[in-house]
């Protein structure tokens, strides 16, 4: 629409202001992304264009959704080491949600936990966020890897007791390992066979 700016200073606000309002539940994306666009600056009629056009694109990546390449080899790759899988997800979904997608997403993948911040009422960095995967997973944090982009959850994590292993170009994050990609992941894991990843 014009606007020349840079996505992650743009997108700063929504993370700052708005985003975990949806994540837990306490508001819509739709009503949430007004409000992030109001603040930027946007009149209200081309806030209601926008939203209708998110609304379209926000529903074709939903029936569109697929993993990223070489992610269900990795996958893969990994439920064959018997390891204990969990998932711990800032997302406008509940976990019973979250876990049908997954199901689709890698069959052959059991997750001892899924945890959804929209359940929780709380978004990661927040140690209950970790806490309450540990416990769905029966594990000790010194048990479990948390695998993650984000330099904030990934200090969340480690705040608690986990091994943090960072997916991400991101200067700032700091993790026991780095990993350009994915499919590197698999080739990392030597945890004994009671360990996880979260």
């Amino acid at each position: 629409v014009g606007l020349h700016t840079h996505y992650s200073s743009f997108y700063h606000v929504w993370d700052r202001d708005f985003a975990a309002d949806v994540y837990c539940g306490r508001r819509s994306f739709c009503d949430a992304f007004a409000g992030f666009l109001r603040t930027a600056g946007m009149p209200c009629g081309l806030i209601d264009e926008v939203l209708a056009a998110c609304r379209g694109l926000r529903r074709e990546l939903d029936e569109s959704i697929r993993p990223l390449p070489g992610v269900r080899c990795t996958l893969g790759r990994l439920a064959r080491m018997n390891l204990v899988f969990g998932i711990l997800s800032d997302t406008e979904l509940t976990a019973d949600q979250l876990q049908a997608r997954l199901a689709g997403f890698a069959p052959f993948l059991e997750f001892r936990a899924v945890v959804s911040s929209f359940d929780l009422g709380r978004t990661k960095p927040h140690p209950e966020c970790y806490r309450a995967a540990l416990a769905q997973m029966r594990l000790d944090a010194a048990e479990v890897a948390f695998v993650g982009h984000d330099a904030a959850e990934l200090a969340g994590a480690r705040a608690v007791g986990m091994s943090t292993i960072a997916l991400s170009d991101s200067p700032d994050a700091e993790a026991d390992l780095h990993l350009d990609r994915f499919d590197q992941l698999a080739d990392v894991i030597s945890l004994p066979r009671s360990a996880a990843a979260a």
